[in-house]
């Protein structure tokens, strides 16, 4: 009896010996073929790695810490704006200038060189599903087509009273608040701002959710929550490429599904109505009495015409474009808060030509004279990109640098460390708005702005993000002065979904200036 145990045990060592030589050969064999492919890029500069996983450990520290973006800056200090970083044997190579950048997206995209694709854009596609923003070839242009009308900045334009309502609305809260000088997380107040808008232009929500007819209410904490916990575990299979972690009997993959229902049990009943209305199917009682004016004018109707679509492929498209049409506008909007601030000279600049146009009134011709402030929004996105890179792959064997890059290689577009490149954007520390509106200001060139992408795939909403940052920075500019409660490190404390965002949420102190008082008296 005992030497059979003996025998089986023997038996069981020998077999569980060989599965492990079989998966240490896999692993080795792989290991071996990567560095064979990928020979030509390890002269590039490189962080100091662990034989096997490469950088993953250090990209996983940063990535629970939040560190992120910190990290990337912190290597390009050293190793500058081209370096690489290994995973598994297999290569990202991180890109920081912006010519370069510009390049690639310009010229190398158009000439098929380098295309969406790798990891980030597997996962992002896991997470959020097919959508606009993580398809190519035809899936992608018969989307981009769809949407193309619906954020034509013509359109948004004609409803400058609704983006100017929902600024006058967040001015009111601050004043309310300013009153008992109590300090202000203005990032979460941006992101009610920013939500109550697109969620207005896309889903025909009404500025005030409570009057929305078609259940379960907006309720804009909530779905930025879900939003975010959509894009942390993007982040996290984008960056150790396993999108298998979401399966996982973990609390946080239970909060992932969570929610994943609650976004669709949102979506699902006003893009199902959407579908009706689109396509005048016939409607029951309780869906006509559903059926608003906003509703009617909605991107989601129009999208909805598109025979291609379907109503999950709609709703993929609408969670991704209410994560994207809302959260970098709001963080940027923080950031921009944060460098006034820290800016008093800006401020001061800003500040005579506001009191100008607002004291005439605030209209869409306008606007026109206020340049200077969206100039402020591209400086701010310059220096504090929320979207601080851009993942690529290369679509075949090509040259950057004169250093071969072959096929399928992983290449991240660092626009942080780009925004920071001193002969593209001279004293790059400084906080300059005057760079983009006057080429002596910058050594007599253009400077490029990245925030937006390049190419076939510049950002579709950047007319709305600049129209919003506009309205809503002149009217803070023109009621408030304001001090940062952190100082600095509002600034530089750093936290990261798929977004980059002031990780303390910006705390601030604002005081009501007497001109703004004044006025408001006056009119009352």
């Amino acid at each position: 009896m005992n030497m059979s145990i003996f025998g089986n045990l023997s038996v069981g060592v020998v077999t569980a010996s060989a599965i492990a030589t079989v998966i240490v050969g896999i692993i080795a064999y792989q290991w071996w073929r990567n560095y064979q492919k990928y020979r030509s890029l390890r002269s590039l500069p490189s962080p100091p790695g662990n034989w096997l996983l490469g950088n993953l450990p250090d990209l996983i520290a940063a990535l629970k810490a939040g560190k992120l973006p910190q990290l990337f800056m912190e290597w390009s200090q050293e190793f500058e704006d081209m370096f690489v970083i290994w995973n598994f044997g297999r290569p990202n190579l991180v890109i920081g200038n912006p010519k370069l950048i510009e390049e690639i997206l310009l010229k190398g995209q158009k000439e098929g060189n380098f295309g969406r694709g790798g990891s980030f854009y597997s996962a992002y596609a896991d997470v959020f599903g097919v959508h606009l923003g993580n398809q190519i070839g035809e899936e992608w242009q018969w989307r981009r087509k769809a949407w193309t009308p619906a954020l034509a900045s013509s359109r948004f334009v004609s409803k400058f009273d609704v983006i100017h309502q929902a600024s006058l609305t967040l001015i009111e809260t601050i004043e309310q608040k300013a009153i008992k000088n109590e300090p202000i997380e203005i990032d979460p107040l941006f992101l009610k701002y920013t939500m109550g808008i697109i969620a207005y232009f896309m889903l025909g929500v009404p500025l005030l959710p409570e009057q929305d007819p078609i259940k379960p209410i907006l309720e804009s904490g909530k779905i930025y929550s879900s939003l975010a916990v959509l894009e942390k575990q993007v982040l996290v299979q984008g960056t150790t490429g396993f999108n298998w972690l979401k399966y996982l009997p973990t609390k946080q993959n239970q909060i992932y599904q969570q929610s994943q229902k609650y976004l669709n049990d949102f979506l699902s009943p006003r893009v199902n109505l959407a579908f009706k209305v689109a396509r005048n199917e016939i409607l029951n009682q309780k869906e006509l009495s559903q059926i608003t004016q906003p509703l009617k004018d909605s991107m989601v109707v129009q999208m909805a015409k598109d025979p291609k679509y379907t109503s999950n492929n709609l709703i993929n498209d609408v969670r991704a474009g209410l994560f994207a049409g809302h959260d970098t506008t709001s963080h940027t909007l923080s950031f921009a808060m944060g460098e006034l601030a820290l800016n008093p000279q800006v401020l001061r600049k800003a500040r005579e030509k506001v009191d100008l146009v607002i004291k005439k009134g605030l209209t869409v011709e306008s606007l026109k004279e206020l340049v200077y402030v969206e100039a402020i929004f591209r400086e701010t996105m310059r220096l504090h990109p929320t979207a601080s890179q851009l993942s690529i792959v290369a679509k075949r064997d090509t040259s950057i640098r004169e250093k071969s890059i072959p096929a399928d290689t992983a290449i991240r577009l660092n626009f942080m460390i780009a925004g920071r490149d001193s002969d593209m954007y001279p004293q790059p520390k400084e906080f300059r708005p005057e760079r983009w509106l006057d080429t002596e200001e910058n050594n007599g060139t253009q400077p490029i702005l990245l925030g937006f992408s390049l190419g076939a795939h510049y950002c579709l909403g950047a007319p709305l993000a600049i129209l919003e940052a506009t309205v809503i920075l002149s009217l803070l500019i023109y009621h408030f002065d304001w001090d940062l409660v952190n100082g600095r490190s509002s600034l530089e404390q750093l936290g990261q979904n798929m977004t980059v965002f002031p990780q303390d949420r910006m705390p601030i102190k604002f005081t009501a200036r007497k001109l703004a008082t004044e006025a408001v008296s006056a009119n009352e």
